[in-house]
């Protein structure tokens, strides 16, 4: 009996009409033709689905990864040590939260430099990607004035980088080339800024300057 439908594989062939109220009396030979129109019928629609439209360069584009606050580098370090005690999701959250309100501030410190490490390669990864952006962007133009001119209005002004930002930028790759690790790498940004000349440190502050009124034209003030 091949009931209602004739199954074989991946198809599923309707049953011929003529035996629709007596399967059993289809024959073999009668099953696998069915089955071969059904086989058919099912590649030709395969083929006549329209492809899908080509991805527009928005699409494309790579999304540059949001940053991370201290207390998330603090919980990424932190979580393996409690997992591994047999704590549940819930119980891991409450401990880091815990942990995090007890810790002292100079404890605090590596991981907030992590995050001022991070917070700037965002900036520069969202720079690059706008620059890349704006250049895809003017050589396939497709829309209107009106449509530019209304996205113009929408972009948000880049808020200013410290001092401090602009040290980490300039020293940063030396310490990275030397094999040390983010978060090492952070400390060390850390422990040399506190011991910048001060002639070197007016070097970056005058960056800073600039960019903080920069800031300031773009959002009008």
């Amino acid at each position: 009996r091949f009931g209602a439908y004739i199954k074989y594989g991946s198809i599923n062939a309707k049953l011929p009409a003529q035996y629709r109220d007596i399967p059993e009396e289809c024959t073999l030979d009668e099953a696998i033709e069915a089955i071969k129109e059904k086989g058919l019928s099912k590649k030709n629609s395969k083929r006549s689905k329209p492809s899908k439209p080509a991805k527009s360069s928005k699409q494309t584009e790579t999304k540059v990864k949001r940053g991370k606050n201290a207390f998330m580098f603090f919980s990424q370090e932190k979580r393996p040590e409690l997992v591994a005690k047999g704590l549940s999701f819930g119980e891991v959250a409450k401990e880091l939260s815990a942990m995090w309100k007890d810790l002292a501030e100079d404890q605090k410190a590596p991981f907030e430099e992590m995050a001022k490490l991070d917070k700037l390669r965002k900036q520069e990864e969202s720079e690059s990607s706008e620059s890349s952006s704006s250049s895809s962007s003017k050589s396939s133009k497709v829309e209107t004035k009106g449509q530019n001119t209304r996205k113009g209005s929408q972009k948000v002004a880049k808020r200013p980088k410290s001092a401090y930002l602009y040290f980490c930028a300039a020293r940063r790759q030396g310490l990275v080339d030397e094999g040390l690790s983010f978060g090492e790498t952070a400390k060390r940004l850390s422990e040399m800024w506190k011991v910048v000349s001060e002639e070197e440190r007016k070097e970056f502050d005058e960056l800073a300057s600039k960019d903080k009124d920069r800031y300031r034209m773009e959002i009008g003030g």
